[in-house]
């Protein structure tokens, strides 16, 4: 395993966009991930490390009942791409981008926002998962320790009668 090199957090999300390049050609595309900084997109066509793109992507609304979302436009350059297994027909390739402007500092922050919200989300849902996992483990071990001291009661009950019992036989022998 390499080095990790990144210098924001990628978030995994899958967003709709539209790559132009060369003279004016324009391609769609989906996000693998996302951050600040940067995306890996899944996209049929191959792209030479330093090939510089004009991507536009849309945010959707991700706060009920606000206008969250929106178009980011942004120059990029790629800096890698890989061929992937195709889910259809046709090459896939999978090519990181790394942003280099945007077309106006409210689309930078919109895309900023959406990567904190993620980020957010993705917190709730380990620290949601792990209070699960942990109720299941301590319910588990409670409900074991439950049947455990019920057994030890219902133990001690019959020991209880049986000692009773060996009590009378005592007495009986006693008396002859």
């Amino acid at each position: 395993m390499g080095i990790e090199r990144r210098k924001e957090k990628r978030m995994h999300v899958a967003l709709p966009l539209k790559i132009v390049f060369g003279a004016k050609e324009e391609i769609s595309g989906v996000t693998e991930n996302i951050s600040r900084l940067g995306s890996y997109i899944e996209i049929n066509r191959q792209f030479d490390s330093g090939t510089e793109l004009d991507v536009t992507l849309e945010i959707p609304d991700y706060i009920q009942d606000k206008r969250t979302g929106g178009t980011v436009r942004c120059h990029g350059t790629v800096f890698r791409c890989d061929l992937r297994e195709a889910p259809g027909p046709g090459p896939c390739y999978g090519i990181g981008v790394f942003f280099t402007a945007f077309s106006s500092k409210e689309e930078r922050e919109r895309l900023s926002k959406y990567v904190d919200f993620l980020s957010v989300k993705e917190e709730e849902t380990a620290k949601e998962g792990f209070k699960k996992w942990k109720e299941r483990k301590i319910g588990g071990d409670s409900r074991r320790r439950l049947e455990y001291e019920k057994m030890l009661s219902e133990m001690n009950e019959m020991l209880k009668k049986v000692i009773v019992k060996l009590e009378k036989i005592e007495k009986a022998v006693q008396s002859k």
